[in-house]
């Protein structure tokens, strides 16, 4: 095709928009952008849509105009600066000899975005030709203050490669493992096995294609934080359609609630209650909390929501005190330059699942405590050894 053909065809796509919803209380976290419309633009699927350009030296192109596109798109939304806005990205663009970073970040700006807000999705459509060099790409993109997540998680061999050597913010399992979860106990293992690894390496995790209330509750059981598909919502071109919630598992498991009711007193008791700092505040605040209490060793940062999206280690802190001009240079960097990613599980979880979490990495030492999505404490070692003990002696 032309450049002109191209020109005419990409007037004619659209992006429909699928919500993602927290689990537990149903409040939207996000929308994925999904594009529309390519019958319209001369094309027999999606997929053609991405393969003609790629084969047409033109994908980045394209690309960028379908960003600029989907965030215009993104932004009819009246709540939009308070959601994530997922965007699939195709790893071919970094074989485009136009390739090029920063222009994002442009397009953004111009909508008062906030860039932790806008989550690249990277899939197994297409096998990566240098896992280094994709990685190089998303680590970039991760330390300009964007999110990162694996779609499809599951559909092909690679993955775990993937999980391996990218450091992903969340992972979105593949609907050939959520559908009918609820009839197989195959899945079910595999499905808590993968909750329970995301979880430990800090990242959250999106159950695709959810499409029964038997479905949502056993993801909503095994620990997924997130969910997305036709039992929530189809993708909407009427962005006015979309909710701030969405009331749509009432029902519940009323001996799955009663187990958990059992050890959440015990949790919430051990849980430590740790002062929190926003995302916005400045490291002149960082370095007063810990310089006037001491007994502190971990800042749990949250959003403007009380959403916890990080923590900063004291730790860390000493190892640019300890340097020459490192207090001048710290001062210089935002919270996000310094905070590490956090691990987090609602409260509602059990005292054994914190253990296994602790059991992976000797390196962690500490988990946030979450109740509806929103910050609610810290467990560390110490303090989960006191539920323990609580709760051998019942």
């Amino acid at each position: 095709m032309t450049i002109k053909e191209w020109e005419e065809a990409s007037k004619l796509l659209d992006f429909a928009f699928q919500p993602i919803i927290y689990v537990n209380n149903q409040e939207i976290y996000g929308v994925e952008a999904l594009l529309r419309n390519h019958e319209k633009a001369g094309f027999k699927s999606i997929q053609e849509v991405f393969d003609k350009a790629y084969d047409d030296n033109i994908l980045y192109t394209l690309d960028l105009f379908l960003r600029k596109k989907a965030l215009l798109r993104f932004s009819e939304i009246n709540f939009f600066k308070d959601i994530k806005f997922f965007y699939n990205l195709d790893n071919r663009v970094l074989e485009m000899p136009n390739f090029s970073m920063g222009n994002t970040e442009k397009i953004i700006e111009k909508f008062g975005m906030n860039k932790n807000s806008f989550i690249f999705e990277i899939s197994e459509k297409h096998n990566f030709k240098n896992i280094s060099s994709i990685n190089n790409l998303l680590t970039v993109y991760k330390e300009r203050g964007y999110n990162i997540a694996i779609d499809d998680f599951g559909s092909g061999y690679s993955n775990l490669q993937k999980l391996f050597h990218i450091e992903v913010d969340i992972l979105k399992i593949d609907r050939f493992f959520i559908n009918e979860i609820d009839k197989s106990s195959k899945k079910k293992v595999f499905l808590a096995s993968i909750v329970n690894l995301v979880h430990s390496l800090g990242g959250k995790v999106v159950a695709e294609g959810v499409e029964t209330l038997e479905e949502y509750l056993i993801c909503r059981k095994i620990g997924c934080d997130l969910v997305q598909g036709f039992f929530v919502e189809k993708p909407l071109l009427n962005l006015s359609k979309i909710q701030k919630n969405y009331n749509v598992a009432l029902e519940s498991d009323e001996k799955y609630d009663t187990f958990k009711l059992a050890e959440r007193e015990i949790i919430e008791k051990y849980t430590l209650i740790h002062q929190t700092l926003s995302i916005n505040n400045s490291i002149d605040l960082v370095l007063k909390m810990l310089k006037d209490n001491k007994k502190i060793d971990v800042i749990p940062i949250v959003d403007s929501k009380n959403k916890p999206i990080g923590i900063i280690k004291e730790s860390s802190i000493k190892e640019y005190l300890l340097t020459p001009f490192g207090k001048e240079i710290l001062k210089r960097k935002q919270i996000s330059d310094i905070m590490n990613n956090a691990i987090a599980f609602d409260i509602n979880t059990t005292i054994n699942k914190l253990i296994e979490i602790f059991s992976f990495d000797d390196n962690i030492e500490e988990i946030i405590i979450t109740e509806y999505s929103q910050y609610f404490g810290v467990v560390t070692k110490d303090s989960l050894i006191k539920m323990l003990n609580e709760k051998n002696m019942y």
